[in-house]
């Protein structure tokens, strides 16, 4: 499980690393949410790996929490649509 100090930096972390692999100015966390899920398989194995050794934990860890928790602010409730 993360640190409350490597959720603080993980977005920034994610921030720049995605810029650095697009080239591109990413200006909000939906750009870069649909930037990652843009990228090819093999360029986002190597940045959990990246990621872990900056904020000094493993790939799994920072993988597991992009797609459990941080991701999920992108995501629609279900109630919405259930009726």
């Amino acid at each position: 499980m993360l640190t409350r100090l490597q959720i603080s930096q993980f977005e920034a972390t994610l921030h720049a690393l995605i810029q650095q692999l697009t080239g591109k100015i990413i200006s909000s966390n939906y750009q870069l949410y649909n930037e990652l899920l843009q990228l090819q398989q093999q360029y986002k194995r190597g940045l959990w790996r990246q990621m872990g050794n900056l904020l000094r934990t493993s790939e799994n860890e920072v993988h597991d929490y992009f797609y459990n928790t941080w991701s999920v602010q992108f995501y629609e409730d279900v109630n919405l649509y259930r009726n």
